[in-house]
């Protein structure tokens, strides 16, 4: 099996507890992820909310140094994993045998009302970005208010889609994912939302309505589920949880469902998950549901893959 998996915060906690990738203790490393035939990671660097504008800005800027460090070390440890910084990169990575990592940042509030730091995001490498987190900041509000995106806000989403950026609606409010899908139709451009659950199957204020994942994949984007229980049911979620979101979503629009899994940034995953190797026991419980073997690879694998192969990286 191969895994495409959208959202991770395990960049941001091997820089924090001074771990290495290849080996780390937490849901997702290497070792973990080296079960499958292939695979596709997005590794987000994530603006905490505690730190300041400067303090996440910097350590972002870290944050690029030690992606290249971890997977050239990792390399020279006969690890096969690349950076991809274009479609064409992940093609280039498959032929060779070699797996992916994507470069993303969680929270645009690093910024600080500069457009500099958004090209130095994708001078970079960075690919993706998650737009808002919680509170309040230049970018507008997030999940937890009624804040629209401001107008700095509305010009980072129109740079990212003129210089190659894909802008992620998760963590935004309804009125911040209706002012970027009207953006997004304008430039004739997707929009993604790598880890948000469905509304319709728990009403939290970081899941999507049924209306905003059929506008998003219309576009040609795409929507993970997560394994962040609290947006699945309760704080006792478990697997068959998340298989209710995904079968929701499947039922909705099959081809734009896929997983974010948001491995190292929830504090439990939904029994009897223990980490990223886990994966296998959702496409056991999705066969149950009547899914085929292709049916299920393209929910795990092909339409994230595909979605990043025909997207990531084109100005």
């Amino acid at each position: 099996m191969k895994l495409c998996d959208l959202h991770c915060d395990t960049l941001f906690e091997i820089i924090k507890r001074k771990k290495h990738l290849y080996d780390f203790d937490g849901h997702l490393s290497l070792d973990k992820l080296s079960g499958y035939e292939g695979f596709i990671q997005v590794m987000a660097m994530w603006s905490e909310n505690k730190r300041s504008i400067d303090e996440n800005y910097d350590a972002f800027l870290n944050s690029a140094g030690v992606l290249e460090n971890e997977l050239s070390y990792a390399d020279k440890k006969g690890y096969k994993v690349r950076l991809a910084r274009s479609g064409a990169d992940i093609i280039k990575n498959e032929s060779d045998g070699y797996s992916t990592v994507i470069f993303a940042v969680e929270g645009a509030k690093l910024l600080d009302n500069s457009i500099a730091r958004l090209e130095m995001l994708y001078s970079l490498g960075v690919r993706l970005l998650t737009l808002v987190w919680a509170g309040t900041c230049p970018m507008g509000g997030a999940h937890d208010n009624d804040e629209p995106l401001s107008e700095f806000g509305l010009e980072v989403v129109k740079k990212c889609f003129e210089i190659g950026i894909i802008p992620d609606v998760s963590h935004a409010n309804a009125r911040q994912i209706d002012q970027t899908l009207e953006l997004a139709c304008k430039y004739s451009k997707p929009i993604v939302a790598t880890h948000s659950n469905s509304c319709a199957v728990h009403k939290h204020t970081r899941n999507l309505s049924n209306e905003h994942y059929k506008a998003i994949v219309s576009l040609g984007g795409v929507v993970g589920v997560s394994t962040a229980c609290e947006h699945l049911n309760f704080k006792d979620a478990t697997a068959d949880d998340m298989v209710k979101h995904i079968m929701h979503y499947y039922s909705l629009a099959p081809n734009g469902v896929c997983l974010g899994c948001d491995f190292d940034g929830v504090e439990r995953l939904p029994e009897p998950l223990k980490c990223v190797a886990d994966i296998g026991m959702l496409t056991e419980l999705l066969t149950k549901e009547g899914l085929g073997k292709s049916e299920i690879q393209n929910i795990v694998y092909n339409n994230a893959r595909d979605f990043l192969v025909n997207n990531l990286g084109r100005i």
